[in-house]
């Protein structure tokens, strides 16, 4: 009956211990492999430089400049030639002095200044585009960085699981030992314990191995070739102090790209009411005609005039196109304060959860972190002298890791906040390389 007892957690414990091994094996030779690991600073260039939107933004410019050169043209005149007046008896022009071969020319001139403004309007879409490149860059690196930070985080984490495993492989070992010396149920119960740590340990390298190739997933959108990202973290250091301020906060929101594409928006929504006004104006053509007679006596016909198209009737219609114009301009100005006090809002927000961070970054270092590895190693020698109670000493293993885990959510997290702040108040220093690696 006991050999039965003994056999079946060492069979568990093979299978467990095997299965953990391959693990830790597996997250050893990922981090060991020779491909090249992007740091933040290449992975945001990489993705600027293979994004297609900065490129159809281009186009989007180049269609604009052209439209607006387009539409600083007059029409086209409109030609005419006629034989007026033909005798239909021998359709000839000499046998009458009413005669005549008659060529017509119609200039139709636009509305006041609509001309002008159109090719404006034009020219103020195609310089809102840069705009909208300089924000598209920002959120990109934005975006970009916060992926990077989180596979970095689960890259991390694999490294701490690992550890870990090793650690515990350590502890299966001591209590092998006082289990084939004792040869007790207590014993046998302490194995149990820990082979099943061991394989909540597997499932949580499972599952991170899962997120890290998830986000690395998300960041092929940009990066096709990427397979990890780099093992230091980059040198972000936010200057709060600069921002303390809220109309320090808010000169520097006024100053965002998202905001500056508004700006020009509104001036877009100006030139479009200024061109609404000006279909109240009159439309002028300018008329030239000449009429050649070929009879004796009679001399050629020459015609001037000038015609106008009075808006009159379509009062309605002007006054419809006039108030769309100026409704889209309000609701250009509502979006722009509304996306302002969203920022405004997100930047207080950040600012506290960065203040926060620091405080537990520091209780992490100063205590924390210290604290647990010291537990754990005071119930490992309690327990190996045989003064300890196990639980303890698995609980202290278990403890030891979620606070370094912790620790690094806590890093990663200050960091993605870091990136928010300067999304929103620096976003062209997202866009700088920097290099080295922040503690």
């Amino acid at each position: 009956m006991t050999c039965v007892i003994l056999h079946l957690p060492y069979g568990r414990q093979f299978y467990l211990w095997f299965s953990g091994a391959i693990a830790f094996l597996s997250v050893s030779l990922f981090l060991a492999l020779p491909v090249q690991a992007l740091s933040l600073p290449e992975a945001i260039a990489q993705a600027l430089q293979n994004d297609a939107a900065l490129t159809a933004s281009e186009h989007r410019q180049a269609v604009a400049q052209a439209k607006s050169v387009a539409a600083d043209t007059l029409p086209n005149p409109t030609v005419s030639l006629a034989a007026m007046n033909l005798p239909v008896d021998g359709l000839s022009l000499a046998d009458s002095g009413m005669t005549q071969l008659n060529m017509n020319l119609r200039q139709t001139l636009p509305r006041g200044q609509s001309r002008q403004l159109r090719a404006q309007q034009f020219s103020q879409q195609a310089e809102q585009q840069p705009l909208w490149r300089d924000g598209r860059r920002a959120s990109l690196a934005r975006q970009v960085a916060k992926l990077w930070l989180e596979s970095y985080h689960h890259q991390q984490t694999l490294v701490l699981l690992a550890r870990h495993q090793t650690l515990l492989r350590h502890l299966v070992g001591l209590i092998e030992a006082r289990y084939i010396s004792t040869d007790s149920k207590q014993q046998q119960q302490d194995l149990l314990s820990t082979q099943l740590e061991l394989g909540r340990l597997q499932e949580r390298v499972l599952y991170m191995q899962q997120q890290q190739k998830t986000r690395l997933m998300q960041l092929s959108e940009w990066l096709p070739k990427i397979e990890r990202v780099d093992n230091k973290l980059p040198k972000l250091n936010f200057q709060v102090a600069a921002y303390a301020n809220p109309r320090q906060q808010t000169k520097a929101l006024l100053l965002h790209p998202d905001i500056e594409v508004l700006n020009q928006q509104l001036k877009i929504s100006n030139t479009q009411v200024q061109l609404a006004r000006e279909q109240y104006k009159p439309q002028w053509s300018l008329n030239a005609a000449y009429g050649y007679r070929d009879f004796d006596g009679v001399s050629d016909l020459m015609t001037l005039g000038v015609s106008l198209n009075a808006p009159i009737f379509s009062r309605k219609y002007q006054d419809g196109e006039l108030a769309a114009a100026k409704s889209k301009r309000a609701i250009v100005q509502t979006d722009k304060q509304l996306l302002l006090r969203s920022m405004q809002a997100k930047t207080r927000e950040l600012l506290v959860n960065l203040d926060n961070f620091d405080l537990r970054k520091r209780l992490y270092e100063d205590s924390l972190l210290e604290q647990a590895r010291y537990r754990r190693q005071a119930s490992t020698n309690a327990y190996t002298n045989d003064v300890g109670d196990f639980s303890q000493v698995l609980l202290a293993y278990i403890d030891e890791l979620n606070v370094q885990v912790e620790f690094l959510g806590v890093i990663t997290a200050r960091l993605a906040t870091v990136v928010d702040l300067y999304y929103f108040l620096q976003p062209q220093a997202l866009l700088m390389n920097n290099e080295g690696a922040s503690k």
